[in-house]
């Protein structure tokens, strides 16, 4: 919990870290994260909240979205998903993307691990396709 309160770039919790960092129960709506957050005055300039296959949020100064893949495909694995959702957002970010378009970036990254049957081998195509379907929205 000290972290977020730190003046940090960016951080990526999944909503179960959150709540266990703030000491509270489960975290099952976008309004119960905003609540936490809130009340505990984090300070991530970029608070990425992953939230499995309902997406993540991100909460910033300037405004808080909401996002996710409503028709990925079969979940093959999960693992390392938190990540690649990280590095399209960040990537986003650092290449001038607006933070909405950078989270629907990192959201279809996610996905496209997520549904990938070979873990070597990272499919282009799957990525423009769900970045096609993914949608963020204000909150």
């Amino acid at each position: 919990m000290v972290a977020l309160r730190k003046p940090l770039w960016i951080a990526k919790p999944n909503v179960e870290e959150l709540a266990e960092a703030c000491h509270a129960g489960p975290l099952n709506t976008v309004s119960e994260i905003k609540a936490v957050v809130e009340k505990y005055d984090i300070k991530v300039e970029n608070l990425v909240i992953s939230r499995g296959k309902h997406g993540a949020v991100l909460l910033r100064a300037d405004g808080y979205f909401s996002g996710s893949v409503p028709e990925a495909g079969r979940i093959i694995r999960t693992v390392a998903c938190g990540d690649h959702l990280l590095a399209g957002f960040s990537h986003g970010l650092w290449n001038a993307m607006i933070p909405s378009v950078a989270l629907k970036q990192g959201l279809a990254l996610a996905a496209a691990r997520a549904v990938s049957e070979n873990m070597e081998i990272f499919d282009s195509g799957k990525f423009s396709d769900l970045l096609n379907q993914t949608i963020v929205k204000p909150l």
